[in-house]
C-alpha cells in the first residue's frame, strides 16, 4: 500500500531568491502588530493621560450633610455622623462626590478631611452594631404629595411571601426618647417625616430635632406632650388615623412614659418646613391671593404653631395674622405679606417655631462693644472664591463691625463653604451681636464690615439665627452663623438662588452706598 505524498500548497513554496522578501515583509507585520497594540492597551507607558486618584477615603469633621447634588440648593439625601469614613469619588467644584455605604451624594470639601487612598468602598461599614449600610439605614421616605415610590421586589416563583414587619412592632420593642439611637429611630424619623413632622435628618439619632418633631406630631394628635416615643404615639404614628400638619387629631386618652409637659413646651431646636416648599420661585403673597401657593403657606405655617384655621388655599385674615406673628418672631420686617424674604426664612431656613422665643437682652458692660470702625477708603469689595477663602482658615479669629449701630464682636471661623460659617467667641460677644441686631435672632441680611486676622477690612452681609453644628462651649450660641461675602452672580444664582442671593444684593447696595 502506498501512502498518499503530501505536497506544499503554492502559498508556501517559494524560491530561493524570494526568501529575503519574504523575510522582510513578515518583519512589517510584526511591527505593525506591535504598535497597534500598543496605541490600543489602555494604561500603557507613553499614555498621556494622567491617572485619577480617585477613590480616595475620607473623614467627616463635623455632623453633615450628604445633598444629592454639588450646592446647598439640593435636596438633603442624609446625615452623616462627624468621625465616620467615606469615600470620595470624584470632585465638581468645592463639593467631593461622597460615598457611605448605600448612599452616594456630594458633600463640601471643608467637611472632610482626605486620609489618603481608598479601599473597597463596599466594604465601609456604617454607624452601630457593625452591621452594612443596608442593614441600618433604610431609603429616604417620600415626603407629601410626591408620587415618587420604591417598589418592593417580588418573590422567587414559588417562594413564599415573607411576612411583613409593622412598623408599630419594630417601634414599640422599647421607648425612645433624646439620645436613643438605632434603626429603629431611623424608622421614626421617617415616619415623622411622612406626617410633616421634620426630624431634621434620616441618621437614625434621636436629638432635640427629632424630639422636637415628636412634640410636633403629639400636638397635632392630641397625645400627651412629651417628647418621648412609647406604644401610644408608635401606635398613632403607624396608624391610619395620626394626623399630620394642618389636619389634627381630636384629643385621645392615654399616654407614653415620662413627665408631662406643658401646653406650649420651650423646645430645643427648631422645626423645618421645607418638605412643604412650592414649586417654582416664590411669589408675592397677601390677602386676595389664593392658590397651592397659599395652601402650602397655611400649612406650614401651621405646623410651626402660627396658623390654626382651616386650609383653604385662600389668604385671608386669619393667614395675614399668622404671617405677621411668624415674621415678629423671626426677625424680619412685620408686615403680613408672604414675598420671598419671608418664604425664604420660612422654608429654606430652620425658623423658629410659634412655641421658641427671642432670648430676652442683656445688660452689657460699660463699652462692650464700642470700636472703631472703618473709613470708606479702608473697605474693600473681596470676592469670596478668589481672595477670602484662599487667604483665610477655619479656626482664625476675626472682627465683625456694623455701622448701623457702631458696635463690635468676634468671630471665629467655623467652616468655608459658599460663604464663611462662623461661631461668636464668647458669650460677650453673642450678646454684643445680639444687641446690634436689635434683640432679634433674624435670618434679614445686615451689612457689616469684617477686620480679617490680617487687618484688612472687607464688606459683608451676615444673620445672626444660631443653626446645626457649632464648636465653642459656652458662647450662648447653640449652633453656627453665615457670614457672606462678595460672589459672582451667575455662580451664586446656580448654587445659592435665594437666600445667598439675599446677601449679595445687600453687599451690592452697601458697596454703592460705600462709594456714593
Amino acid at each position: 500500500m502506498r501512502l498518499p505524498v503530501f505536497r506544499k500548497p503554492a502559498l508556501f513554496q517559494c524560491s530561493p531568491s524570494a526568501l529575503p522578501r519574504a523575510s522582510a515583509l513578515c518583519a512589517l507585520v510584526i511591527v505593525l502588530t506591535m504598535c497597534f497594540a500598543w496605541t490600543a492597551a489602555p494604561g500603557q507607558a507613553g499614555e498621556t493621560e494622567e491617572a485619577s486618584p480617585y477613590p480616595m477615603s475620607a473623614q467627616v469633621r463635623v455632623n453633615a450633610v450628604l445633598r444629592s447634588g454639588p450646592g446647598t440648593s439640593y435636596a438633603q439625601v442624609q446625615v452623616i455622623s462627624a468621625g465616620l469614613q467615606v469615600i470620595l469619588l470624584g470632585k465638581e467644584d468645592n463639593w467631593y462626590q461622597v460615598q457611605r455605604g448605600s448612599y452616594t451624594g456630594y458633600m463640601r470639601e471643608d467637611l472632610l478631611r482626605v486620609t489618603g487612598t481608598a479601599a473597597d468602598p463596599g466594604a465601609l461599614l456604617d454607624d452601630w452594631n457593625g452591621l452594612p449600610a443596608e442593614s441600618n439605614y433604610l431609603p429616604p421616605p417620600s415626603m407629601p404629595g410626591s408620587t415618587a415610590a420604591t417598589a418592593a421586589p417580588a418573590p422567587e416563583p414559588g417562594a413564599s411571601a415573607p411576612e411583613a414587619v409593622s412598623p408599630v412592632t419594630a417601634l414599640i420593642s422599647r421607648v425612645l426618647k433624646q439620645g436613643s439611637q438605632g434603626p429603629d429611630v431611623l424608622l421614626l424619623q421617617q415616619l415623622l417625616a411622612q406626617h410633616g413632622c421634620d426630624p431634621g435628618g434620616l441618621d437614625g439619632m434621636f436629638g432635640p430635632r427629632t424630639r422636637s418633631a415628636v412634640v410636633l406630631f403629639q400636638k397635632q394628635n392630641g397625645l400627651l406632650v412629651d417628647g418621648i416615643v412609647g406604644p401610644q404615639t408608635a401606635s398613632r404614628l403607624a396608624g391610619s388615623s395620626s394626623a399630620s400638619a394642618g389636619n389634627p387629631a381630636p384629643p385621645s386618652a392615654g399616654a407614653d412614659g415620662g413627665a408631662p409637659a406643658a401646653d406650649n413646651p420651650q423646645q430645643s431646636g427648631s422645626t423645618s418646613v421645607r418638605h412643604l416648599k412650592p414649586a417654582g420661585p416664590y411669589l408675592m403673597l397677601n390677602k386676595g391671593s389664593a392658590g397651592a401657593a397659599v395652601t402650602a403657606l397655611q400649612t406650614a405655617l401651621n405646623a410651626l404653631g402660627y396658623y390654626h384655621g382651616a386650609i383653604t388655599g385662600n389668604y385671608d385674615t386669619a393667614t395675614f395674622d399668622a404671617v405677621k406673628a411668624f415674621q415678629g418672631n423671626n426677625g424680619t420686617g412685620v408686615d403680613g405679606i408672604a414675598g420671598p424674604a419671608t418664604q425664604t426664612i420660612l422654608y429654606d431656613q430652620t425658623p423658629r417655631p410659634a412655641w421658641e422665643t427671642a432670648p430676652l437682652p442683656k445688660e452689657l458692660p460699660a463699652g462692650a462693644g464700642k470700636v472703631q470702625g472703618p473709613s470708606p477708603g479702608q473697605i474693600e469689595l473681596a470676592h469670596w472664591f478668589k481672595d477670602v477663602k484662599l487667604r483665610y482658615r477655619a479656626g482664625q479669629t476675626y472682627l465683625v463691625y456694623d455701622p448701623a449701630s457702631g458696635l463690635g464682636w468676634n468671630l471665629r471661623f467655623f467652616a468655608m463653604g459658599n460663604h464663611a460659617d462662623s461661631e461668636p467667641l464668647t458669650q460677650l460677644d453673642t450678646d454684643i451681636m445680639f444687641k446690634a441686631f436689635g434683640y432679634v435672632n433674624t435670618w434679614t441680611p445686615k451689612a457689616v464690615y469684617a477686620r480679617m486676622p490680617d487687618g484688612r477690612w472687607i464688606l459683608a452681609s451676615m444673620h445672626n439665627v444660631p443653626h446645626l453644628t457649632s464648636s465653642i462651649p459656652n458662647n450662648g450660641f447653640n449652633g453656627h452663623l453665615c457670614v457672606h461675602f462678595y460672589r459672582d452672580l451667575e455662580e451664586c444664582m446656580k448654587t445659592d438662588p435665594n437666600y445667598g442671593m439675599q446677601h449679595q444684593n445687600t453687599i451690592r447696595s452697601a458697596w454703592a452706598r460705600i462709594k456714593g
